[in-house]
């Protein structure tokens, strides 16, 4: 599990995974899953530019560790002895390792999947179905992706991963917009909009949420609000999109979109 802190479950129990590089390790591998990651690829991700000598022994040793973990969970829980090596999930591959795809299941892949069928659903105008996928998808996450794992090799990759669930929730507020939910997308995006300043989609889409709700006064306040920020923070004017909500908004427009 990906998608908040690094989690391993093995047959409903969690692994108790010894430390940050460890489950940087792993969530470097899982996002890989099926595929050989180079042990100098993942040197780099778990001990950045300067790999210390020991490094390569002590990636042997975080291996280990978690086949260890799962060997012990296996037997703690009466499992086959094969299963119990926990080679049957983190596999040597050469001058590398790998998760192995038919035994390894990443919230991540369930996410995007979910994405492409609301994707597909949008497409054939089935926007409830659209609104139901999304809201499947949102519900994995339990927090910042990777959020217990602070190196910088990993760092980036969970920005990114972040990025993709901010599309997501601006994506779920325009289709729940088209089906009349302007209250239930004002309350949700009220958060997201205060954690992500920046972000000019959701502000626009909470701002359009707010005035099909009556309250055109607190839209506009949103916008000077964000306004400032922009222009404080980032030295810009807001976006054009941005922009257009705003002067539809003073128009007193009946329909934004």
């Amino acid at each position: 599990m990906l998608l908040g802190t690094v989690q391993v479950a093995v047959d409903g129990a969690f692994l108790r995974l010894a430390g940050e590089r460890q489950k940087a390790l792993i969530a470097k591998l899982a996002l890989e899953k099926g595929k050989t990651v180079p042990t100098a690829t993942l040197l780099g991700a778990l001990w950045g530019e300067n790999v210390p000598p020991s490094a390569r022994t002590k990636l042997q040793g975080l291996v280990s560790a978690f086949r260890r973990i799962v060997r012990d969970e296996a037997a703690r829980r009466g499992g086959p002895a094969r299963a119990a090596t926990g080679e049957d999930y983190l596999l040597t591959r050469g001058h590398g390792y790998e998760l192995a795809a038919h035994a390894v299941q990443v919230d991540l892949d369930v996410f995007d999947q979910l994405i492409t069928q609301a994707r597909h659903a949008r497409q054939s105008a089935e926007r409830e179905a659209a609104s139901e996928f999304l809201d499947r998808a949102l519900l994995l996450w339990r927090g910042p992706a990777l959020a217990d794992v602070r190196l910088p090799g990993i760092r980036d990759i969970a920005e990114a991963i972040d990025e993709r669930w901010r599309l997501a929730v601006a994506v779920k507020a325009e289709v729940d917009l088209s089906l009349g939910r302007a209250d239930s997308v004002a309350a949700g995006l009220s958060v997201w909009v205060t954690a992500y300043p920046l972000d000019e989609r959701l502000r626009a889409l909470l701002m359009q949420a707010l005035y099909e709700c009556g309250c055109r006064a607190d839209a506009l306040r949103l916008y000077r609000v964000g306004r400032e920020v922009i222009t404080t923070e980032l030295g810009l004017e807001p976006s054009f999109e941005l922009q257009r909500v705003h002067q539809r908004i003073l128009g007193a427009d009946r329909v934004l979109q």
